[in-house]
């Protein structure tokens, strides 16, 4: 929020492009809630201002309220460059047609409808004039240079201005700027200049639809064709379309806020739903909680911003109807449509309130079950860890079993040994005597057999191959260039592939 303040206050500059400070005839300060000297950071999309079109193209529409008929009359159509200064020139009591003759004219509505979107390649607002149909436009309507500095303001805004181009009567030409956050696709700014001398309002509005007859703010101006020689008309219809957004939004946030609280079971009403608290995704809860409670707080500030403008506008109005020749009925009406917007947006607001508060108290509760969950996890966490240690311990009492019997088994295999390494000399000695290679019989002949040296040519060899096969079974790394020949091949699968 304070960012945003600090765009707005910048884009009065930008819009400006000086400090103005007036409090006799100019915009209005807002009772010192807009700072227009206050800097904005450098490289922000604001400091581009508005982009304007290289032709114009826009339309116009007139509601004329005769003295002698009932009812008005409306006439529109398209303006562009050559047509609009002609437009504001022609003379405001123009005659309307009528079975009976022509009738002058009592007060009326003359409007001209522009698109403001955002460029898409500068990010700033583009407006659908030229730079000299807007000078013009300026000048007939006596806009204040911070006119376009308010597009991109972030609030609802209501603003007063006097007349400030030269000629023109500031006591005679009064006017005001109303308008909804730009980054909203509902997106209106409105500038109504009001000549208390030919009781005429001439309109300028700003928006994201293109087509008047697309516009809901027109079709509800055409509802309303009885009031339009009311200036304050016009922008009484957008406090109505902000007040209805908002009623919207809230009732869906409500919606939303039911359907979190019987997901976890906080209610009391037997025709609902009881889900498990403790099943719930946490992650997607306090997501959707966060998101409601934004927006929430969103439509809060708007309704808040829409009663200080409906402030704003009971004031102009107290200071039009000293110098209009409107109806007092229709003027006490007007007064009363202030009023009962004014209070739907209080009673809007305290419905706010109370989403707010539900909002946070579920968050909070939200809380306190992921923290039972945390601590049923760590539960059941220690309870897996005694039956962990328990089955350790009775794995320690097997091994301790299986030790005692290989220690007995050890002293079976030391007594195997021993007697091994007993009988072993003699076994082997008897073993070499009983080769048929000695000559036990015969005295006078040789005591060694022929034969006897070809067992140890055997032996011998034998034996040494049999210690270099060992050995190398042993000492040389197999494991390890086996791993590097089995990596080798997938890497060259990995390749084929």
């Amino acid at each position: 929020r304070a960012r945003l303040h600090s765009q707005e206050r910048q884009l009065h500059n930008v819009g400006s492009g000086s400090n103005t400070n007036n409090t006799s005839g100019g915009i209005e300060e807002n009772k010192g809630r807009d700072d227009l000297s206050a800097k904005e950071p450098e490289g922000s999309w604001h400091d581009h201002a508005v982009e304007f079109a290289s032709t114009s193209q826009c339309q116009y529409l007139e509601l004329i309220s005769g003295y002698n008929f009932k009812g008005s009359h409306h006439v529109g159509g398209k303006l562009d460059d050559s047509s609009l200064p002609g437009w504001f020139t022609k003379d405001p009591n123009i005659t309307s047609p009528s079975t009976k003759g022509e009738q002058k004219r009592s007060g009326g509505l003359r409007l001209l409808h522009a698109i403001c979107e955002k460029d898409s390649e500068k990010g700033c607002p583009a407006l659908s004039f030229t730079k000299e149909s807007f000078t013009i436009i300026e000048q007939h309507l006596g806009l204040p240079r911070q006119f376009v500095g308010l597009i991109t303001s972030a609030h609802t805004r209501a603003v007063k201005f006097s007349s400030q181009s030269p000629g023109l009567d500031k006591h005679r030409l009064r006017g005001l700027i109303f308008k909804i956050a730009f980054y909203r696709t509902d997106f209106y700014q409105i500038a109504i200049s009001y000549d208390s001398k030919t009781n005429v309002t001439h309109g300028l509005i700003l928006s994201k639809t293109r087509g008047f007859e697309n516009l809901p703010l027109l079709k509800r101006l055409r509802d309303e064709q009885l009031y339009c020689d009311q200036p304050l008309l016009l922008p009484l219809l957008a406090v109505e379309l902000v007040i209805e957004s908002c009623f919207e939004r809230l009732h869906i946030s409500d919606l939303k806020i039911n359907d979190l609280q019987d997901g976890m079971g906080q209610h009391e009403y037997d025709d609902h739903p009881v889900g498990s608290p403790l099943e719930l995704d946490f992650l997607a809860t306090t997501r959707a909680l966060n998101h409601v409670g934004k927006r929430v707080g969103v439509d809060s500030i708007r309704l808040g911003a829409a009663i200080i403008a409906l402030e704003n506008m009971k004031s102009w109005g107290i200071e039009m109807t000293k110098q209009s020749v409107e109806k007092e009925e229709v003027a006490s009406t007007i007064d009363e449509k202030m009023t009962y917007l004014a209070d739907t947006c209080r009673v809007l607001q305290l419905e706010a309130e109370y989403e707010e508060k539900r909002t946070g108290a579920l968050i909070q509760v939200v809380y306190q079950f992921m923290a039972q969950k945390d601590a049923r996890v760590n539960i059941e966490v220690a309870e897996s860890s005694a039956a962990i240690a328990k089955a350790s311990k009775d794995d320690s009492a097997v091994m301790r079993i299986i030790a005692i019997e290989s220690k007995k088994d050890s002293s079976s295999m030391k007594t195997i040994a021993t007697l091994g390494m007993i009988f072993l000399p003699g076994t082997f000695i008897a073993a070499i005597f009983s080769m048929p290679v000695f000559n036990w019989d015969k005295a006078d002949g040789p005591f060694f057999k022929p034969h006897f040296k070809y067992y140890w040519a055997i032996v011998i060899p034998l034996t040494f191959i049999v210690l270099v096969l060992w050995a190398l079974a042993v000492l040389l790394p197999w494991r390890k260039w086996m791993l590097n020949l089995r990596g080798k091949s997938e890497s060259l699968d990995t390749e084929r592939t």
